[in-house]
């Protein structure tokens, strides 16, 4: 499933990309996973780019947008000169978070399923093998018709958010991804 939701992305961020005469490389061989967004450099895109400088601004051939989410940031950085108005750059992030979630979903379901690594390779994390506060050979003794399968998690009903309740001051929300419009240019 995700890797059906991935190509899906793919297929929209090629649409996007073909509409507005660019080209993208999503890396996933080192991390963190990026996705670089360029100008087309093709003889007839470049003819073209000469045409449309006047009307959206010089685009440098070398120039790119290169996003990239660490430690939960989402982090951009832009090289050359590459104007790109506020709804274009928002549709290209979005489609990359989608990207990378379900990248990085299909990416551990296929390492499970294929048995890549061993157990005991797994970076280990505070309570493992325990399941709703019991081993995980005591869960067949019958069921006590309580579901309990986010006990001991906290979830807000916002989605996007995620509780910040360790923090000394703030409300208890906090946004997954950080976001800061480019500013206009001449300010």
């Amino acid at each position: 499933m995700a890797k059906y939701k991935f190509e899906q992305q793919r297929e929209k961020l090629d649409g996007i990309c073909d509409e507005n005469k660019l080209v993208y490389h999503f890396g996933v061989i080192k991390y963190p996973i990026t996705l670089t967004i360029k100008p087309n450099n093709g003889v007839g895109e470049q003819l073209s780019m000469l045409e449309q400088a006047e009307e959206r601004g010089y685009i440098n051939p070398g120039s790119y947008i290169r996003f990239s989410i660490d430690g939960g940031a989402l982090e951009y950085e832009i090289g050359g000169r590459f104007p790109i108005d506020d709804a274009l750059f928002s549709k290209i992030k979005r489609i990359f978070i989608r990207m990378h979630t379900f990248y990085l979903e299909y990416f551990f379901k296929d390492i499970i399923d294929r048995k890549a690594l061993s157990q005991s390779s797994f970076p280990p994390i505070k309570n493992d093998g325990v399941y709703n506060g019991k081993p995980p050979e005591d869960e067949g003794d019958g069921d006590d018709g309580e579901d309990q399968s986010d006990a001991g998690e906290e979830y807000t009903d916002e989605e996007g958010y995620v509780d910040d309740e360790d923090e000394e001051e703030g409300d208890g929300l906090q946004p997954l991804y950080t976001y800061e419009p480019a500013e206009p240019e001449g300010a």
